[in-house]
């Protein structure tokens, strides 16, 4: 059986932040760099990309904490894939 990727979200989202993050708007780039700052990479950043499911995803972007709420209407064209 194959091992698993090891690939953390932080990895995957800095060379997001590094590749496409420079394409957008300036107002654009800044709050994505916020969102991923104060928000993703403190719940994700160390977890491997194959260890983040869907429900878990689900459940932090329907939370009532602001570190959620403040974001939910971007998480869906903001998220990083892999």
């Amino acid at each position: 059986m194959p091992q698993r990727s090891r690939v953390t979200f932080g990895t995957v989202a800095h060379e997001w932040q590094a590749h496409v993050v420079p394409m957008y708007k300036h107002s654009t780039q800044k709050g994505h760099r916020h969102i991923l700052a104060k928000h993703l990479l403190p719940r994700f950043g160390d977890k491997p990309l194959s260890e983040i499911k869907r429900q878990e995803v689900q459940t932090y972007v329907a939370s009532p904490e602001p570190l959620a709420s403040s974001w939910r209407t971007r998480s869906p064209r903001f998220m990083p894939t892999a």
